[in-house]
């Protein structure tokens, strides 16, 4: 694993979350966490309206901890695209954190067509939401853990460590409810 250097200097806050994270939700194919000031989703399902309220109710908590939040979802294989009222709730969260959330990103460890179609999903939630938080799709665990390390603290003003961020998703990735779920996408 390649990381770039993690130190990095100014008036920036330090984020120094436990190691692991802290599981809030918990169901076969799909681990929701908190981690400092950072929310960790793993995908193994396709996404559904309870899901989302789950994701709504997690924010929501993390948002009262913390001044600016952001999101990290992984998806474990090609999963079916949101259906229509899902995106519809995505987008409506999105607005509704607006001012809280301050980026996104997602892992997708996937190419081809089907990556294609997640980064319409993504660019359309952005699009939607004019005050919406910066958004990245990536393609590995480690990417989106080096994505997030730079975003976070450039739109947060919370330093992440990428190493760290990235273990701790390993962690999540690791939790029983997704055995069969394809594994880990490092």
């Amino acid at each position: 694993m390649r990381f770039p250097d993690d130190k990095q200097e100014g008036s920036h806050r330090t984020s120094a979350p436990a190691e692991t994270p802290t599981v809030a939700f918990a169901t076969d194919g799909c681990v929701m966490a908190s981690w400092g000031n950072l929310i960790l989703v793993a995908w193994g399902i396709q996404s559904s309206l309870s899901l989302v309220d789950e994701l709504r109710r997690l924010i929501t908590r993390v948002a009262g901890e913390h001044t600016k939040i952001s999101l990290v979802h992984v998806c474990i294989g090609a999963l079916p695209l949101p259906t229509k009222e899902v995106r519809g709730a995505f987008a409506s969260m999105t607005h509704e954190f607006a001012d809280k959330l301050s980026c996104v990103g997602v892992s997708i460890g996937e190419e081809g067509f089907w990556a294609s179609a997640v980064r319409s999903v993504v660019t359309h939630l952005q699009s939607i939401s004019q005050r919406g938080p910066k958004a990245q799709l990536c393609g590995s665990v480690e990417e989106v853990s080096t994505y997030m390390a730079r975003a976070h603290v450039t739109e947060a003003g919370v330093l992440v460590d990428a190493r760290a961020l990235h273990q701790a998703l390993e962690s999540l990735l690791a939790h029983p409810q997704l055995r069969g779920f394809g594994g880990t996408s490092a």
